[in-house]
């Protein structure tokens, strides 16, 4: 089973340049948007701007779930900030659900990252990013207000407090947990 995976990683670090360059020729496909964007004569040029994306996706196999996770936020000036997330974690119901969360935090903190950065005067963040951070998805439609209740008062301040990247381990927080029950 582990060998599957040291295969997978070798292959990716072998083809990395290719599969750059094959990401970067499909980027250079894509249409135009510019004819699309709105401009708002009201807006103040003088307002640097920012914007948040973030991509996941998840692959099962061996047992195993590989979950890859991409955000950037890019400026008006053509600054860059990515942050990305992967990790292999155990067989689980609801992997969809905290493949979504997991994606939400990672893009929400390469967004504050990227605010100490890049230091926009606005910062544009998608309204799925918002809902999932407000009312994040239940694994399994069994978190009750209180197991909500206890993450947010026990666990929300680790997380916040680990800004050394986008990088979420739930294995990280199994010392809070053990400790506060």
């Amino acid at each position: 089973m582990f060998h599957v995976l040291g295969s997978l990683y070798e292959e990716a670090a072998l083809r990395g340049r290719m599969l750059k360059s094959s990401a970067e020729s499909r980027r250079q496909e894509l249409p135009d948007v510019s004819e699309y964007w709105i401009r708002h004569e009201s807006m103040d040029d003088s307002l640097s701007t920012a914007a948040a994306e973030g991509g996941s996706g998840f692959k099962e196999f061996s047992g195993l779930i590989l979950a890859a996770i991409n955000t950037a936020v890019l400026s008006d000036s053509g600054e860059i900030v990515e942050g990305s997330f992967l990790d292999i974690l155990g067989p689980q119901s609801g992997i969809r659900e905290r493949v979504r969360n997991l994606t939400a935090i990672c893009e929400f903190k390469n967004s504050i990252i990227a605010m100490e950065d890049l230091q926009p005067d606005l910062l544009i963040m998608d309204g799925s990013l918002i809902g999932t951070i407000l009312r994040p998805v239940r694994y399994d439609g069994v978190l009750g207000d209180d197991v909500k209740g206890w993450i947010r008062r026990n666990c929300l301040r680790e997380v916040a407090a680990s800004m050394d990247g986008v990088h979420v381990h739930s294995r990280s927080m199994e010392d809070t947990i053990r400790d506060r029950r």
